[in-house]
């Protein structure tokens, strides 16, 4: 860095000259190219303009570094149906994957499989055909600790069953169809692949039948399940005793589903997020108008409510009052306004230590704020967070009754001062007149006065 900021000194007029070069130790240039290994499988392996393999074009030193650098090689995923010529070359695939995987030693491996459909039915068989891939991912299974699997029809099995997989560190596994609005077909019989696998404990499922497979349901901890109907979420989660994290996702409603559906409890749960596109108005009272509805969670510690703008504050008091849950945490994200018809809710989470609203409307903030300073609700809380939308005048209307809402809620007796406040508009400050906004910007500053760790402004910057 020293010979960098020598370097941007001596340039004159800020015109480009060489950097002097100075090697690294090979440790610090292993540490560095280790952050060029991507967050998710999804490296194409015979693209050379992709790291890793864009290592290994630069130099001598940087291949043979990058050829011993083992972290680089522990993520891996591969597409058949983008690879021409797969029944020619699945020799030469197979012998690329397992040099692959071997260059990363004996490291935790994160490996993405796809287009084994497409290229089992235009070869002739699953079996046959991709016998020695198989082979090659059965070498390296017991390393693997998470699998994304993007698959089109559980018969893709077939491909596991020659060399039965070794999935002794597998701790985390994805199951998703290959495009985006894709659903996985299913045979009738569960498919024998992942009974074996005593350390998994998250798995993530989109839009794919549970059923289809033999997970071991019983020892899951986090799931992640993505369905077209709402009404499809729910079965699952009677067998899984041990489930802590639930998201569940949902793009649509069959509301003669709903009536088949009955309130269950589930005590294991601790963090919920729930996911649906909309929360449908049925004047009948047998239909609910969320999953929530149909759901007890009386160890519930966080909730996050997303994709609707308009949420019924009867049902999630319904649903406050079954569970009584030591609710810590609420966030909603609605799609683009938030609209609750009622303040009620806030009256049942005496635990609530932090809550955070997106894009809520006026008169939610109007009613919100009037409880807040002049009521004993939500006793315990400490960490309010708000986001407004793209406009100062909005983040304004919305930071001058938090604020004086807070001010007020000080006077209170027996109800301590909040730690966090932070409220977030997404615009640019560097072109925004904050003239508008110096009333709101002097009674926030009457609160940092008093302790409290006041923010207002974009997600990097703020105005106090």
């Amino acid at each position: 860095m020293a010979l960098v900021q020598q370097a941007l000194q001596a340039a004159p007029n800020n015109q480009f000259i060489p950097l002097p070069t100075t090697p690294l130790p090979n440790e610090i240039m292993a540490e560095i190219f280790a952050h060029c290994v991507p967050g998710d499988a999804k490296i194409n392996l015979l693209d050379p303009s992709e790291c890793p393999l864009l290592l290994l074009r630069i130099c001598r030193t940087w291949r043979n570094l990058a050829l011993s650098t083992p972290v680089l090689w522990s993520t891996l995923s591969f597409d058949l149906e983008c690879i021409d010529s797969v029944e020619e070359r699945i020799n030469d695939i197979s012998l690329v994957v397992d040099t692959w995987l071997a260059r990363a030693r004996r490291r935790p491996l994160i490996v993405g499989i796809a287009g084994l459909w497409s290229a089992g039915s235009a070869l002739g068989g699953l079996r046959t055909i991709l016998r020695p891939l198989s082979k090659t991912i059965h070498k390296h299974s017991p390393n693997i600790t998470r699998l994304i699997w993007r698959l089109a029809h559980a018969s893709e099995a077939d491909f596991f069953i020659p060399y039965p997989m070794n999935w002794a560190r597998l701790i985390e596994l994805e199951l998703v169809p290959p495009d985006l609005y894709g659903e996985v077909e299913s045979d009738d019989a569960p498919v024998e692949i992942f009974a074996n696998a005593p350390l998994l404990r998250k798995i993530s499922i989109t839009r794919v039948q549970a059923e289809a497979f033999d997970l071991p349901l019983a020892q899951l901890t986090h799931l992640r399940q993505e369905c077209v109907y709402a009404h499809q979420c729910l079965p699952i989660l009677s067998a899984l005793p041990k489930l802590i994290q639930c998201h569940l996702y949902s793009v649509d409603r069959e509301l003669e589903q709903d009536l088949l559906l009955s309130i269950k409890t589930y005590p294991s749960i601790k963090h919920l997020s729930l996911t649906e596109n909309q929360w449908i108005a049925v004047h009948s009272p047998t239909l609910s108008k969320n999953i929530l509805g149909f759901m007890t969670l009386p160890a519930l510690e966080s909730l996050d409510l997303a994709g609707a703008d308009r949420i019924d504050a009867d049902l999630l008091v319904a649903f406050l009052k079954r569970s009584s849950p030591p609710l810590r945490r609420l966030a909603f994200h609605p799609i683009e306004t938030l609209q609750l018809n009622s303040i009620k809710p806030f009256h049942l989470l005496p635990s609530l230590e932090e809550l955070e609203i997106h894009r809520p409307s006026r008169h939610l903030i109007v009613g919100f704020c009037q409880e807040l300073a002049f009521n004993t609700v939500l006793p315990r809380l400490r960490r309010l967070i708000i986001h407004s939308h793209s406009s100062v005048d909005e983040m304004d209307f919305i930071a001058d009754q938090v604020g004086h809402a807070l001010l007020a809620r000080g006077k209170l007796v027996n109800l301590p001062p909040l730690d966090l406040l932070r409220l977030i508009v997404p615009v640019d400050f560097g072109e925004t007149n904050l003239a508008k906004m110096s009333s709101a910007l002097v009674t926030l500053a009457g609160l940092k006065e008093h302790g409290m760790n006041v923010y207002l402004g974009t997600d990097e910057l703020s105005a106090i």
